[in-house]
C-alpha cells in the first residue's frame, strides 16, 4: 500500500526528526543527472530550514537503474552511518563526470570510500552483502510499482508526489511542506 510505502522503515536512511508529522522520501539514483541538480541547489535549503530544525523527517531511498547505481548505493550503506552515507552522496554526485560513464568506475568509488574511511576490502565485502543489496532492491521496486513514479530525483510529502513535470523547485517543495506543517493533524 502507499501508506506502507511512505512510512518509515527500518533499514531508511533518516535525516532531520523521525518522528516528525511531515515526512519527506527522496528517491535518487547515483548516475541520475537532475540528481545533482537537487543535491546542489534544492537539499541545502531544505535541511538548513527543516532538517535541521527537526520539523520534518527527511527520508533518502535508492532507485537502482544500472550497476552503477548498484555499486554506489551499496558504498553509500556500507558502514551504516548516516554521516557516511551523505558523505558519499555528496561525493558521487558532486563527482559524477568523473566516475559514472566510465568503465572504471569501480575504482573511483573504492576511492570516494577510502576518503571516508572505507577499505577497499571492507567495500568488497559490503558488494556481497545480501542484506543491503535486498534493501535497494526493495526501494527500487516499490518505486517502480507507485502508479505516478516519474523517475528521479521524486519527493513525495507525507506520500504526495511533487508534480515535477517542469522540474521540481526550492519553492514547490517548501510551499507543500509549509502546508503539511500548518495542518492541524
Amino acid at each position: 500500500s502507499t501508506k506502507e510505502t511512505f512510512s518509515i522503515k527500518e533499514d531508511d536512511i533518516v535525516l532531520g526528526n523521525a518522528n516528525a508529522k511531515v515526512v519527506v522520501v527522496e528517491y535518487f539514483a547515483p548516475t541520475c543527472t537532475h540528481c545533482v541538480t537537487a543535491h546542489h541547489k534544492i537539499f541545502p535549503v531544505i535541511k538548513e530550514r527543516y532538517i535541521d530544525t527537526g520539523k520534518i523527517a527527511y527520508v533518502m531511498r535508492e532507485f537502482v537503474g544500472n550497476k552503477q547505481d548498484l555499486d554506489a548505493s551499496i558504498l553509500a550503506r556500507c558502514k551504516g552511518s548516516n554521516e557516511k552515507y551523505m558523505a558519499l552522496k555528496d561525493l558521487v554526485l558532486s563527482k559524477q563526470d568523473e566516475w559514472a560513464f566510465g568503465r572504471d568506475y569501480r575504482k573511483s568509488l573504492e576511492s570516494f570510500g577510502k576518503s571516508v574511511g572505507i577499505s577497499k576490502e571492507e567495500y568488497a565485502l559490503c558488494l556481497q552483502d545480501e542484506s543491503i543489496i535486498q534493501t535497494l532492491i526493495n526501494n527500487t521496486t516499490a518505486a517502480a510499482k507507485l502508479d505516478n513514479f516519474i523517475g528521479t530525483p521524486s519527493f513525495f510529502i507525507n506520500g504526495k508526489l511533487l508534480d515535477g513535470k517542469y522540474g521540481v523547485t526550492t519553492e514547490i517543495i517548501i510551499e507543500e511542506l509549509e502546508k503539511n506543517l500548518s495542518s492541524k493533524r
